[in-house]
């Protein structure tokens, strides 16, 4: 029984399908399969019911497989000890939430060099709930991300608040008109807003929520950017960050529509796993430090 083989048996249970599995792994399709079939053979047990259709665990496999998450769980932690005793060639892999990732993280990464030259650093992008469960699974030395309270946060984390950042809807001051308040007011303008598993659309639909709607969605995007661009164009108004806002290169073109009743506050926080070392934590706090300070326009 090999790590590789547990790595494609579990990959392809959480993905279930081969062709994403084998991306994700950088293999083959048959590869993967080969994997898969070595582990049974290792094992001399069948962890597919292969007359189902997709294909569903075995009670045995469903077992499999939740110990083959632990133990590649444990072995990245030990990986991640070994590495931290080898700080000449240290990496440290990052995540940082996509809604804040459009504020400069090349001149972060630049000035972080410039201080850290021996340190290779890896950034993963994605939404905050998926960056907790990768910092939790230890795929990430660290996070920076937002959060409504930051007392949801998992306990086994350490974290830092590093300052509050003002989500406020945009629009394109071509079309903005004076005194918009008030939801029947933005929803006649459709929302442009990222994919499911965004926390600042979450948030959003939580508030209609609470007069018995939902936000009329023009759009569906993904990434900062790309909202900014279809709402420059005066297709629908988008929900970000002021702060955010203020560093894009649509700046000129969109407006933040100030003091509605769907405007509300997230914090601007580092995280990162408990007994790391120091060193790598004293990194992850200076790159909050530094997105803080890209930032620091529009912060409290």
């Amino acid at each position: 029984m090999k790590l590789e083989e547990l790595e494609a048996f579990t990959t392809f249970v959480k993905l279930q399908s081969t062709n994403q599995a084998a991306t994700q792994l950088g293999i083959t399709q048959p590869a993967l399969s080969r994997r898969i079939q070595n582990l049974e053979q290792a094992l001399d047990l069948q962890l597919f019911d292969r007359n189902t259709r997709p294909l569903k665990l075995t009670s045995l496999g469903l077992q499999v497989y939740e110990q083959s998450k632990n133990i590649l769980k444990e072995t990245r932690r030990l990986e991640s000890i070994i590495a931290n005793h080898k700080i000449d060639t240290m990496l440290l892999n990052i995540g940082f939430a996509n809604s804040i990732t459009d504020i400069g993280l090349a001149k972060i990464l630049e000035q972080l060099n410039d201080i850290y030259p021996n340190i290779e650093v890896k950034i993963h992008a994605a939404w905050g709930k998926d960056l907790i469960k990768k910092l939790e699974n230890g795929e990430l030395d660290g996070i920076v991300s937002v959060t409504g309270l930051i007392q949801n946060l998992p306990e086994t984390l350490d974290r830092h608040v590093l300052g509050k950042l003002k989500v406020m809807p945009v629009i394109a001051k071509k079309i903005a008109k004076q005194n918009i308040k008030y939801k029947d007011e933005l929803q006649s303008y459709g929302w442009i807003l990222n994919s499911e598993g965004c926390g600042l659309r979450g948030k959003l639909f939580e508030i209609f929520a609470l007069v018995g709607q939902k936000p009329n969605i023009n759009f569906e995007v993904l990434g900062t950017q790309l909202q900014l661009d279809l709402v420059a164009q005066g297709l629908g108004i988008g929900l970000l960050p002021k702060e955010v806002m203020l560093m894009s290169r649509r700046k000129e073109d969109v407006i933040c529509i100030e003091n509605t009743d769907v405007e509300f506050d997230v914090q601007l926080f580092t995280a990162h796993q408990q007994g790391i070392h120091a060193e790598k934590i004293q990194i992850i706090e200076r790159i909050g430090h530094l997105a803080r300070k890209q930032l620091k326009k529009g912060m409290d």
